[in-house]
């Protein structure tokens, strides 16, 4: 659409060289989101996480059946890298039937006798149960459905560029209150699905590797001393 050579962009300069080229708004949208996610290492790991876990049960149609079985009316979705308002969806699934959904991994892993098949469903159990994850979990839902909510009013044929930017504006003040005053509101709704799952509501300790080098630098200066 853009392209400067042999895209739409192109053949509409040399009908009329006047023509004004803007990139569509609910692309870079997009955009900005994937950017923001990216630089965030916690972000990066919670989406790859919800790949793995869709991966691993649309690997076969015995897997996603097994699936199937056990959840019933939200299924889980497939990331797109283009549209982040899609992603609310497969956030929402994980969220209000995260019980089902390790119970289809553990019925996943009794009923194979492929090794590395059951490590996996281990492995991505443990990390959707742990306190970490279902904090994330309540805190990208919302901050995805607010996102979705612009999304779709941008998508409107009778949108107009001045109430976009209204839009924007109200999403930035509510991201900042969030900031400020969601976590708390967002560490209830957690406690909650982290009661009524049997997870420990606690925040793993984080153990800081220290660098060899700054060990070798104090240990020097002990001997100085």
């Amino acid at each position: 659409m853009r392209g400067e050579k042999s895209g739409v962009q192109k053949r509409i300069l040399e009908i009329n060289p006047l023509a004004y080229f803007s990139p569509c708004g609910s692309h870079s949208w997009n955009l900005i989101q994937g950017d923001a996610a990216s630089s965030s290492v916690q972000a990066k790991s919670f989406f790859g996480l919800l790949q793995r876990l869709y991966t691993l049960f649309a690997g076969s149609s015995q897997r996603w059946a097994i699936l199937n079985a056990h959840v019933k009316s939200l299924s889980l979705k497939l990331l797109s890298e283009t549209r982040w308002e899609c992603r609310v969806a497969s956030v929402k699934a994980v969220k209000y039937q995260l019980s089902d959904i390790c119970d289809a991994l553990k019925d996943l892993a009794e009923n194979t006798t492929d090794c590395q098949l059951v490590s996996e469903c281990h492995s991505i159990e443990k990390e959707l149960t742990t306190y970490e994850f279902v904090v994330a979990l309540v805190i990208w839902y919302d901050i995805l459905t607010k996102i979705n909510v612009i999304s779709k009013m941008w998508k409107s044929e009778n949108m107009h560029l001045d109430v976009a930017i209204q839009h924007l504006d109200a999403f930035t003040n509510w991201l900042d209150n969030y900031r400020e005053n969601g976590f708390q509101s967002s560490l209830v709704t957690a406690r909650e699905i982290a009661e009524k799952n049997d997870i420990d509501r606690q925040f793993k300790e984080v153990r800081r590797r220290r660098k060899k080098g700054i060990l070798i630098m104090k240990g020097k200066m002990k001997l100085m001393n």
